[in-house]
């Protein structure tokens, strides 16, 4: 056998005639019926090649084709998509190349057309993911942008953070709060100098000691 490849294709017809072809050839082929079931097995299977049916039931072929391109394996990430469409329509090429099939084969085709594009991929000589498609270029380039913008959101973020700590480390510790005074209790102005030798009396003692434990003493007199 030559290697294995998977098709997934709701019609039982043309799975019928694809598998003949292929296995004529050497070819291994499995198949699928619909695009949830399909890309199960490009996971469990990982083939080198998958033909891909567009119109699919659950899931959609280009869908499909998403889902494998932004798979988080690698080996299924780098699947080779051949996109099998009955749409001949201007654009819808671009359209396979943007969702990350490698190339198409429209229908109907004929068997050498079949046998030709498979060669192509299945050879020893192709790497898979070494696809230059503009699909392939361009969705690179988006993966590319998105990882810078995501460094530079982090960078900017651990920045902030830095400052921010940097901010509360140079702050001055708050200043104590003074002492709360009891109850009832008259401030004492400060004094300083000849008054307050003068002002040491009586008055003044008895307001600061207990009266009942303190003699009063006379007050000192100017002419004395």
């Amino acid at each position: 056998m030559k290697g294995e490849l998977l098709l997934i294709e709701d019609s039982h017809n043309t799975q019928m005639i694809v598998k003949k072809i292929l296995e004529l050839q050497g070819y291994s082929l499995q198949t699928a019926s619909d695009g949830i079931s399909g890309l199960r097995k490009i996971e469990e299977l990982t083939p080198k090649v998958v033909l891909l049916d567009i119109s699919l039931p659950q899931m959609d072929g280009m869908e499909v084709a998403r889902k494998v391109r932004f798979h988080e394996n690698e080996t299924v990430q780098n699947t080779v998509l051949i996109a099998l469409t009955a749409m001949a329509a201007s654009g819808d090429r671009e359209r396979f190349f943007d969702v990350g099939c490698d190339d198409y084969l429209p229908k109907p085709f004929r068997s050498a057309q079949l046998v030709d594009i498979v060669q192509k991929y299945m050879s020893a000589d192709y790497i898979p993911g070494e696809s230059v498609n503009p699909g392939m270029l361009r969705r690179k380039k988006v993966a590319e942008m998105e990882a810078y913008q995501t460094r530079i959101a982090e960078q900017q973020a651990a920045e902030k953070e830095g400052t921010a700590e940097q901010g509360q480390a140079t702050q001055e510790p708050p200043k104590p709060k003074p002492a709360p005074r009891k109850q009832g209790a008259s401030p004492v102005e400060p004094i300083s100098g000849r008054k307050a030798s003068l002002k040491i009396g009586g008055d003044f003692l008895s307001e600061l000691l207990d009266p009942e434990l303190v003699e009063p003493v006379d007050p000192i007199r100017d002419d004395e």
